[in-house]
């Protein structure tokens, strides 16, 4: 029974069926199907034209609803060690290519502040000295693999989040030995609920009220959880604002500031 779940949740049995949920609740039913057709075989049940007489079995799966992809891929992963269904992270894949990849990791400084994302393959605990829980997590993206840590004051406020299999976005500040690369996370976000921040530069020919005042519209327009930042001669300042990503608030600014002067993260 142990190696038919693996079969069927590893899609082995695809071909048979792609309810891969109400074959595993079949499961039961169908060996003992398979134990009754062996038993008659064995019984030497022969007609009188020396036929097996044999009951073909029929039997239809039951009406259940599929497990999420999510959990499906997650029994791939489990079982396969591999992924062949899809990825988890695809219906993020926008949200998560504004941030900074794991292959990137090794040529930031130790100290610079970074936003990764990806999915929780595994979540170790420690105790401290003190009697404290901390984490050590490792987080994969479409590239590899990231090392993050988290400290016992950030482990409590995060702890809901930083569970296996969730898909998040971490902050925090890189670790880098040369050898080994880490982040010191200190904020967890499910990827569903990451708002990236806008960081605006205003070229110096736009530093004018008419340009002060179209943003200011532009952002009442757009309201939202992201936050705001501006660079206004080479000094960065945080908005109190919060804006809401969208097409129409990308090409809006665009029009005004110029792609360039535009980044999300």
């Amino acid at each position: 029974r142990h190696t038919l779940e693996h079969l069927i949740k590893c899609g082995a049995f695809d071909s048979v069926d792609k309810r891969r949920t109400a074959m595993l609740a079949a499961i039961d039913k169908a060996m003992s199907a398979g134990y009754r057709r062996q038993r008659e075989r064995s019984g030497a049940a022969i007609s009188l034209f020396g036929e097996d007489e044999l009951h073909e079995t029929n039997m239809a799966l039951p009406n259940i609803k599929e497990s999420p992809v999510t959990e499906i891929l997650a029994w791939e992963k489990q079982t396969l060690g591999f992924y062949i269904s899809g990825h988890p992270l695809e219906i993020f894949r926008d949200k998560l290519s504004l941030l900074t990849k794991s292959t990137d990791l090794p040529k930031k400084i130790s100290g610079k502040r970074v936003k990764v994302g990806g999915i929780i393959t595994n979540v170790k605990k420690a105790t401290t000295k003190k009697g404290d829980t901390m984490a050590f997590i490792t987080l994969e993206d479409f590239d590899g693999a990231i090392d993050i840590t988290l400290f016992p004051n950030q482990f409590y406020l995060n702890v809901k989040v930083a569970q296996p299999d969730e898909v998040v976005v971490v902050e925090g500040r890189v670790e880098n030995s040369g050898d080994d690369v880490q982040i010191l996370a200190d904020r967890f976000t499910t990827a569903e609920n990451y708002a990236a921040d806008f960081w605006l530069t205003i070229p110096a020919q736009l530093e004018t009220s008419a340009t002060n005042e179209q943003l200011k519209k532009i952002f009442s327009a757009h309201e939202g959880w992201s936050n705001v930042f501006l660079n206004l001669g080479g000094k960065w300042k945080k908005l109190a604002q919060k804006i809401s990503d969208s097409a129409e608030l990308r090409n809006e600014l665009k029009i005004l500031l110029g792609n360039e002067n535009i980044r999300l993260y």
